[in-house]
């Protein structure tokens, strides 16, 4: 592996079988969202993992590593608004949002990366701005994110 810089968003496929089990009703717990948290127990494992195994690709070499959490896309993807309800009137969406971003940032953090918020980037300071992820205007906000966060004090 010879990049200097990675950046890693990844696992949102994994949610689903989590979807088809909310939307069936079927999800668990008090609040209808212990579906999901079993898919953050596995991500945090998962983001663990890739990130051992980038530090052991790399060996020692100064590496910048960002980790980019996702928007609330259950405030604009036709699907997910059936599944979670106009604007996520359930909060399912904005609590996978923020279950992903929790887990990422614990992760970078251990691991001496940096977690990117893109929720504020992409659903606005009060993360509930419907956003089309797939626009060149969404790309730049994220890029320029990525550059705010900076090369310094590479681990």
């Amino acid at each position: 592996m010879s990049a200097d810089i990675i950046v890693i968003s990844t696992r949102a496929n994994d949610l689903e079988d989590a979807f088809g089990l909310f939307a069936a009703g079927n999800c668990g717990g008090a609040d209808h969202f212990d579906c999901f948290r079993k898919v953050g127990e596995d991500w945090h494992v998962l983001f663990d993992g890739i990130l051992n195994e980038i530090e052991t690709l790399r060996n020692g070499k100064s590496t910048a590593i960002r980790l980019v959490t996702n928007s609330n896309k259950a405030l604009s993807d036709p699907v997910l608004i059936e599944i979670f309800g106009p604007k996520d009137s359930s909060g399912g969406g904005a609590f996978i949002t923020d279950l992903h971003h929790e887990i990422l940032c614990e992760v970078a953090a251990k691991h001496g990366a940096k977690c990117v918020d893109l929720r504020p980037v992409l659903n606005g300071p009060n993360f509930d701005k419907p956003q089309d992820v797939n626009t060149q205007e969404a790309m730049q906000a994220v890029a320029d994110a990525l550059l705010a966060s900076g090369l310094d004090k590479l681990p």
